[in-house]
């Protein structure tokens, strides 16, 4: 009687009624037009599946004005975004008595900005990244070092004596040589308006040192190629460009603490170089975001 008993505990415990494996969490991940925002999608997404998500990507959410809407609607759950850029988008959609401050280079401040126009609404964002894709000015690494530059403010021992390369209108802009001789006290020698913000005119001048200083964006790849070093905003004038995850509130916390270190694993020089090794050099991005997130532990 004991041996059949037995038996039947073990074809009890053998049978087909076992209980079914949870199912993973699903997260759509999306990505703006940038190659920069195709490669962090790519960095969200690998690092989302290793921690148990079943993740499906759509890299092809378009511009802000196609994939703010998706997130809202849920067609998507999350998507690699920008502070500033998010922050003026959604307040241009509020009538004009009821638009809190642009943004600006505050970044702390942006950021509140940011959730107060969130608040009302089915998104929430992480905290901004270290990493910014924000027009900034360059120079060479040999001036750099030479005149022990860091901050804008440290161009200022030089008045008089450098070309400034620029995109076109900059004289006239507030947030090109008005802002700079405003805020900062800059002047200089010359300006060259050279087409647009980190065109290759205005890194061709600073390669061939017809101008000193040049106006690009942050992260570009070809700060990395050329060396240039990007100098600290240190008086705010540019506004700012943190990385920063745009996401639905229904995403689970888990799938935001995930998105969130890897954004804060990223820094502005790290985005250039893979900026130069997927634009520059036509590495896979799959791959460069692959070694990323491995050499940061998060894979």
């Amino acid at each position: 009687m004991l041996v059949v008993l037995a038996v039947l505990l073990v074809a009890g415990c053998t049978g087909d009624d076992q209980p079914a494996a949870t199912p993973q969490p699903k997260v759509i991940v999306g990505a703006g037009l940038s190659a920069e925002q195709q490669i962090i999608a790519r960095m969200y997404g690998q690092a989302l599946s290793k921690a148990g998500f079943d993740v499906t990507m759509k890299l092809d959410a378009g511009a802000r004005t196609a994939y703010v809407p998706a997130l809202e609607r849920g067609d998507l759950d999350v998507v690699p975004d920008y502070l500033a850029p998010v922050t003026d988008y959604l307040r241009a959609g509020l009538p004009v008595a009821h638009r809190p401050p642009a943004a600006s280079g505050d970044v702390e401040h942006t950021a509140y900005v940011l959730d107060g126009l969130l608040a009302h609404q089915p998104l929430g964002v992480t905290r901004p990244s270290l990493a910014t894709d924000q027009t900034a000015l360059a120079v060479s690494k040999t001036l750099a070092d030479d005149e022990n530059l860091v901050d804008v403010s440290d161009l200022r021992r030089l008045n008089g004596t450098l070309v400034l390369g620029g995109p076109d209108g900059c004289s006239t802009d507030a947030l090109c040589l008005l802002g700079l001789q405003d805020r900062y006290g800059l002047r200089f020698k010359r300006v060259d308006e050279l087409g647009e913000v980190s065109g290759q005119p205005i890194f061709d001048a600073l390669r061939k040192g017809t101008a000193d200083v040049g106006s690009v964006q942050s992260s570009d790849g070809e700060i990395a190629a050329e060396s240039l070093v990007v100098l600290r905003d240190d008086k705010l004038l540019q506004p700012a460009g943190n990385i920063i995850a745009l996401y639905r509130t229904q995403l689970p916390a888990p799938a935001r603490a995930v998105v969130d270190s890897v954004n804060r694993a990223l820094t502005t020089e790290k985005l250039q170089e893979l900026n130069k090794r997927q634009d520059l050099d036509g590495q896979d991005p799959d791959g460069l975001a692959k070694r990323f997130l491995q050499d940061a532990r998060l894979i």
